[in-house]
């Protein structure tokens, strides 16, 4: 059986799969597909649990007055491992902003992705994404600038 196969035949009289009862499954089946996705190593799980939270907090304490975010996490950043940028510091660089940009955008064709069953009530925004990306992706001719 596949990951998916397991996942689905885990879901309870609704239809709902519940991630714990997915970790306690996954535990008494070593032979399973799901067993072979979860670290369980014990210490090298909380660490990495420990650096998850760590990001949370990062998150949610580096805000501005009205709780916005003061902080990301650049994708080109993630090659030399990673860490978390002052915004005013991307905002201002033409070339870390034009890389926030660019995440943005791919985030949301993401978005766009995962939610593409909703087309009737989303259409228009998906088209509107797709065009703002393209747009902002194509290379400027000789002497001009980007979008």
């Amino acid at each position: 059986m596949t990951v998916a196969d397991e996942l689905r035949a885990l879901s309870d009289n609704q239809g709902l799969i519940h991630a714990p009862r997915v970790v306690e499954w996954a535990q008494l089946n070593p032979d399973s597909a799901l067993y072979r996705e979860f670290n369980w190593n014990v210490e090298k799980a909380a660490y990495d649990h420990w650096v998850w939270r760590a990001r949370q907090l990062i998150a949610l304490h580096i805000v501005s007055e009205t709780g916005e975010r003061r902080t990301i996490s650049l994708a080109i950043d993630r090659k030399q491992g990673g860490g978390y940028r002052d915004l005013g510091e991307v905002i201002t660089n033409e070339e870390l902003r034009r890389a926030a940009v660019t995440q943005a955008l791919a985030e949301l064709q993401r978005w766009c992705n995962r939610n593409s069953h909703l087309e009737r009530e989303l259409g228009v925004l998906f088209r509107s994404i797709k065009r703002l990306a393209l747009k902002y992706t194509k290379k400027p001719p000789p002497g001009k600038r980007a979008a």
